[in-house]
Parts: structure tokens; C-alpha cells; sequence
């Protein structure tokens, strides 16, 4: 699989993936990733609504792990 990584003139890195799909962008939907907002970025709505659907459907980070039987 290929990845495209693209720098704008900000310095914001993005990675798109052979398909045309936004790596950064997926990361946060699957809720693998947060949004990071400490820097404006071009795709900060999105992020920012991604983040929020991962939450609410409680996917990966946000989800509930059950730590007793983890040693």
C-alpha cells in the first residue's frame, strides 16, 4: 500500500492512503486518534465532527475497556 504525504505551507503534515482516503481523518473517526487544536488547520471541522461521532458511539479510545483482568 502506498501513502501520500502531503505538507502544506503551514507545516500541517496530511497522509492519504492509496484510495484517496484522509489517514488523519480516519484515525479520529475510527477513534484511534483525537483532534488536535492547538494549531488551525484546514480540516479542524471535520476532525473536530469526527471526533465527537467517536465519542458518542464510544469507539476505540472512547470506548469502555475493562481493565480487571488485565495484568
Amino acid at each position: 500500500m502506498r501513502i501520500l504525504i502531503l505538507i502544506d505551507m503551514e507545516g500541517f503534515t496530511s497522509y492519504y492512503l492509496e484510495d484517496g482516503t484522509l489517514f488523519n481523518l480516519q484515525i479520529i473517526k475510527d477513534g484511534f486518534a483525537n483532534a488536535y487544536t492547538k494549531y488551525p488547520v484546514i480540516y479542524i471541522e471535520e476532525f473536530l465532527k469526527a471526533q465527537q461521532e467517536a465519542r458518542e458511539n464510544k469507539r476505540g479510545l472512547w470506548g469502555e475497556i475493562d481493565f480487571e483482568g488485565m495484568e
